[in-house]
């Protein structure tokens, strides 16, 4: 026994100093996260895009040359700007609604031309239902429209203030366009040239057909005073229906032809008796 007195003490000895060791690492591991959960390091403006997923922009290595790390947003607008510098402050905006009055032909019978500095779109067919956004650079402007009459359907237009003008930079302007159907009229008047007839005809015993844009109407009776039809541009014709015995009817120029916007035509339809 005495040759092992020593063996306890040394072996206690080795567990005490395992037992300092380990605590020693463990208060250097939590010293490290310390520091690191405190750290006062510099984080640079790419980690923060980068890392960022509320973020509306991209690191920089992940952008268009045309976009740099000062030019990106808050959420919710454009990531970035273009390659010029500029921003939403740079440019305008024009919103563009349609109305109408006496009628409604499709919209895509009309164009609208934005005449600005680098407007997007420049042209386009309007929206009854919705305004239309042009974005535009800051300056002079001014909204046209060209209707499409060949359908049949002509308008006049007429613009509010906001359609031309001068736009400042991040201005919002609203042009109204207005379109009023403005049809034309057509007389149609009968002459009777009854010569020897002994029992000649009245006005009331003639008829005629309308036909406009392919579309017949009629029959109408001729009257004293002449009747008169309001209707939208387009082809026409006047044609007489049962024609009395012994009267052959002739036409002037405008019985028949195109009839335009706002025009004021009189057809003559002459019965002549023939003996």
């Amino acid at each position: 026994m005495k040759n092992y007195r020593f063996c306890v003490p040394i072996f206690i000895l080795i567990v005490v100093f395992s037992m300092i060791n380990s605590m020693a690492y463990g208060l250097d591991v939590d010293e490290l996260f310390s520091q690191l959960n405190k750290a006062d390091h510099t984080t640079s403006n790419d980690n923060i895009i980068a890392n960022n997923p509320s973020s509306n922009c991209k690191s920089e290595e992940s952008m268009s040359n045309s976009c740099n790390i000062n030019q990106c947003t808050a959420v919710g607008s454009n990531s970035c700007n273009s390659g010029s510098g500029s921003s939403s402050a740079d440019t305008a905006t024009i919103l563009v609604e349609k109305e109408y009055r006496k009628g409604q032909d499709p919209d895509y019978n009309f164009e609208v031309t934005v005449d600005a500095n680098n407007p997007h779109p420049e042209k386009f067919h309007p929206n009854s239902e919705t305004p239309i956004t042009v974005l535009v650079s800051p300056g002079s402007y001014q909204v046209t429209e060209d209707p499409i009459t060949e359908v049949g359907r002509s308008y006049s237009q007429t613009y509010s203030e906001d359609c031309k003008g001068i736009i400042e930079p991040g201005d919002t302007k609203v042009c109204v366009i207005t379109n009023t159907e403005d049809p034309a009229e057509l007389t149609v008047v009968k002459r009777i040239l009854s010569g020897s007839d002994p029992s000649p005809p009245s006005i009331e015993d003639f008829n005629y057909t309308l036909t406009h844009n392919d579309r017949q109407s009629g029959p109408y009776q001729f009257r004293d005073p002449p009747g008169g039809h309001g209707f939208a541009a387009g082809p026409f014709n006047v044609e007489e229906t049962g024609v009395v015995d012994g009267y052959i009817p002739s036409y002037s120029e405008d019985c028949s032809g195109y009839i335009r916007n706002q025009d004021s035509l009189t057809c003559i339809v002459t019965n002549t008796y023939i003996e």
